[in-house]
């Protein structure tokens, strides 16, 4: 009989002693009833942030609460929270999962940047907004789902990320950031009509990159041959790396002057043409 009361005593306690735990790993301040958690003092490995602590929803993890935890792999955010802070998961260099709870709408800058070895990140339709450098140096990511109320891109929010080879931009977007997607290993991009504004060197040293096509009807973007340019095609502006030199056979570009057809002659910083004017 004592056996089982004193099992039945452990049921009952179980919960509690759970949710102890989980707290323990954390520091975290409670405003308006709503928790914010400020760093991670557990031991790594995976990780469940929980919902509530002492009753109240964890709506935010704050900057820097999980930076350099390095023995960190796997780590679960949950529908309750709503923002992921700047640098929140710098540089957790052996973590390889990450689920991001359905219901956060924004991703800090540098939020999982030198997470090396992250391969899969699903961002929630719920995102709109992608911080600078939100995956900046992720060398192992190989596929991002972009949800599709995400609006802004941020500037190097995929920066360098060698293993990134495709990607799909829905048509939510409006703005990609200067350098978003520099140094990747895309092949290819489609740009949609929901896009006005693309920053300097968004695809710069993408070297893979051979085709960039933008959806008829774009107001501000066109593409020729896989290659970007201004809507009235006055300006080229992007001319994928993984191209090679290739004549741009069916530009006829909107200048008298211009006699024959535009010959991409060399390739980097700078992009160097041969033509008659």
């Amino acid at each position: 009989m004592k056996t089982t009361l004193r099992w039945m005593a452990a049921l009952v306690l179980l919960p509690g002693f759970l949710a102890g735990i989980a707290q323990v790993q954390f520091t975290y301040f409670t405003i308006s009833g709503a928790v914010t958690i400020t760093e991670y003092t557990g031991s790594g490995g995976v990780v469940v942030v929980p919902a509530t602590i002492n009753g109240y929803p964890v709506t935010s993890i704050a900057a820097f609460a999980f930076e350099n935890c390095a023995s960190l792999t796997s780590v679960t955010i949950p529908n309750s929270v709503i923002s992921i802070g700047a640098q929140a998961f710098y540089n957790c260099t052996s973590l390889t999962n990450v689920t991001i709870g359905t219901n956060a709408t924004f991703l800090g800058g540098s939020a999982f940047m030198s997470d090396i070895r992250l391969k899969n990140v699903t961002i929630p339709n719920s995102v709109t907004n992608i911080g600078a450098q939100a995956f900046y140096d992720c060398t192992s990511l190989t596929n991002v789902t972009i949800g599709t109320n995400v609006a802004f891109v941020g500037g190097s929010a995929f920066m360098s990320d060698t293993g990134l080879k495709s990607v799909t931009i829905p048509n939510s977007v409006t703005s990609i950031g200067s350098s978003a997607f520099s140094g990747c290993g895309l092949t290819s991009v489609t740009i949609p009509n929901s896009v006005t504004n693309i920053g300097g060197l968004a695809f710069y040293n993408c070297f893979r990159l051979t085709n960039i096509m933008v959806i008829t009807g774009n107001p501000n973007f066109s593409s020729v041959n896989g290659v970007l340019f201004n809507q009235s095609q006055t300006t080229l502006l992007q001319y994928p790396p993984g191209m090679g030199v290739k004549t741009l056979i069916s530009w006829s570009p909107p200048c008298s002057a211009c006699r024959r057809p535009l010959i991409v002659v060399g390739i980097g910083p700078r992009i160097i043409f041969r033509g008659e004017r």
